[in-house]
């Protein structure tokens, strides 16, 4: 019972009996706890591999070419072996310097690469792309050529994690380094109750529309381009692929299929962040390009030299329109006649 100074809390009450068999399973919330449940992650990744192949695969482009990717078992750069898959990271550099001493990623690296490294043992996975140590830092040429080729990088990825949490790398991710807040609901006979503030889907939206990550020019190519991607947030983790779109406290079996422009993250009636841009294909036209690029230049870079070097990726990905997309020193270019 509350007294007179306390908050007042919302509670939502779930029902497990329900006649209709097809939104049963949609009436229900998930316990999430302080730290990740990795077969989450492996179910919606097994999901999408499974039954997306023809609409998550990556591009029909050329294949990325020397990538450089750290191994998460011996903490080693090196070549990525053929076939081999890797999982790519969109985060915000931040202030903070990378240091590799003879090719090893050093022990005391920043907790959000500590957190990444952990995260991919934990699942199982070996190779872990990121800019800021698999880009050489100290050749400008090759620097150029490999920052040319980030769009390849993020499409062909695995799954990209988004670290949308903090600001710089500093900032661990949540559920993996940092503990969060568990969820809170409980079962009350066949009725199950939960802070109304507690429901991670709102809270999500709201971290990532507040992010730092979501004002970023590279933060917004990596974003568009990744087939999968999964976001990391203070009050969870979100999941999206082209058939796929789930909650951390959403039923995993069966998941959650949203319709693409009711229920994707960055398309919701403008309940989520108006910067973002996550993309499905049916939405591709002309006219979706042009918004993707008006989005593009209102995003904030670090270097003015990087602006036209990621439009080229964003420009890219337009090549296979109906009506195909060029474009001359980033200056769009529609190409009616181009087949």
């Amino acid at each position: 019972m509350w007294g007179e100074s306390e908050p007042w809390v919302r509670w939502a009450a779930l029902t497990k009996s329900t006649r209709d068999e097809k939104l049963r399973p949609h009436l229900s919330v998930r316990n999430t706890s302080s730290y990740i449940d990795v077969q989450t992650v492996h179910a919606w990744i097994r999901e999408c591999q499974e039954n997306h192949a023809d609409s998550c695969t990556g591009p029909a482009h050329d294949d990325v070419n020397d990538l450089t990717v750290i191994d998460c078992e011996t903490r080693q750069l090196q070549k990525l072996p053929e076939s081999a898959h890797y999982i790519a990271l969109s985060y915000c550099w931040g202030s903070s310097e990378a240091h590799v001493e003879c090719g090893i990623v050093p022990a005391n690296a920043p907790p959000l690469i500590e957190d990444c490294i952990l995260f991919l043992r934990l699942l199982g996975f070996r190779y872990l792309w990121i800019d800021r140590y698999c880009i050489p830092q100290d050749d400008s040429w090759e620097r150029h050529r490999q920052i040319l080729q980030m769009g390849k990088i993020y499409s062909q990825s695995l799954f990209t994690i988004v670290a949308a949490a903090g600001r710089d790398p500093g900032y661990g991710l949540p559920g993996v380094g940092p503990p969060r807040a568990p969820s809170g609901s409980f079962s009350i006979g066949d009725l199950t109750l939960f802070p109304w503030n507690n429901l991670r889907s709102y809270q999500i939206l709201e971290d990532l529309r507040d992010s730092k990550w979501s004002a970023r020019g590279w933060t917004y190519q990596e974003a568009l381009l990744s087939r999968r991607r999964l976001v990391f947030t203070d009050h969870g983790l979100y999941f999206e692929c082209k058939g796929l779109c789930t909650f951390e406290d959403h039923p995993i079996d069966p998941p959650y299929n949203f319709p693409p422009k009711e229920h994707e993250i960055f398309f919701c009636g403008g309940r989520l962040p108006p910067r973002s841009v996550f993309p499905r294909s049916k939405l591709r036209s002309e006219t979706y390009a042009k918004r993707c690029i008006r989005e593009y230049v209102s995003r904030q870079f670090s270097r003015e030299g990087d602006i036209l070097d990621a439009l080229q990726g964003i420009l890219e990905t337009f090549r296979d329109l109906p009506t195909p997309m060029r474009h001359l020193c980033g200056i769009p270019v529609i190409c009616p006649n181009v087949t």
